[in-house]
């Protein structure tokens, strides 16, 4: 290499702030379109209509207007710091409807050999590269929004057991949590009770309380992730929002 070629490359050290990718799943009713009330709504479900907050009305779309809907956002001046899609699972069944269309069939397990869900992937990566675009052009913190399932996990050291997760297929939904800084899942307090069953014998049960908190790390119970050191459990979104400020 010449001496006199500029370098092409260079060294860096530090943290970079960059605006954040975060996925929040939990169950219906919860509150999960409440945390997006600082953002931009992307309305797929018209679940936020008792809400105030800014919002693009998505319901009944489809997934040729989602795209429409995101080129648009490169044109406008948005006021809100976050773009949050309510919800990502909805917005997988557009993928699928369109997937089905494309492969010309009515439902998607009537593609051969099980690769419907395989066939979204594409889609999938496409709308990311998009909401990357979003962020680094328009500076733009992106909030991704679902519903939350249980899975069962099988692992060659343990038996097997159930998990909260998003509810998005496999592969999409593992592709997504790769490319998110943080996945949250946001879940009711459950507390245990004890049933006396005479002759010096109980059983635990377990009771639902109102007590909402967020997991930020993975456990055996619930699918999570982050990027910045939090703690296992928040008390609210808001206190998230609080540790991007330091």
């Amino acid at each position: 290499m010449s001496e006199t070629t500029p370098p092409k490359f260079s060294v860096s050290r530090g943290r970079l702030t960059k605006p954040r990718r975060c996925l929040l799943y939990g169950p219906h009713g919860i509150g999960k379109s409440t945390c997006a009330s600082d953002a931009l709504v992307l309305d797929l479900e018209g679940g936020s209509s008792d809400i105030d907050l800014a919002r693009i009305d998505l319901h009944a779309a489809s997934y040729a207007d989602f795209i429409d809907c995101l080129a648009y956002l490169f044109t406008v001046d948005v006021e809100q710091p976050t773009v949050a899609i309510d919800t990502i699972d909805w917005l997988d069944g557009l993928i699928e409807q369109e997937v089905c269309k494309a492969n010309k069939v009515a439902n998607l397990a009537d593609i051969d050999y099980g690769k419907g869900n395989g066939k979204k992937v594409s889609y999938w990566e496409y709308i990311l590269t998009g909401l990357d675009q979003l962020r680094e052009r328009k500076g733009k913190n992106i909030l991704l929004l679902a519903h939350a399932k249980l899975e069962k996990v099988s692992l060659p050291d343990v038996p097997s057991y159930q998990r909260h997760s998003p509810k998005v297929d496999n592969p999409g939904s593992a592709i997504i949590q790769e490319w998110c800084d943080e996945v949250l899942s946001y879940r009711y307090r459950v507390a245990t009770t004890s049933e006396n069953l005479g002759f010096n014998k109980e059983r635990k049960l377990a009771v639902n309380t109102t007590e909402r908190y967020i997991q930020t790390q993975e456990t055996p119970s619930a699918l999570a992730k982050n990027r910045l050191s939090l703690p296992l459990e928040l008390t609210s979104f808001d206190t998230y929002k609080q540790f991007l400020s330091k």
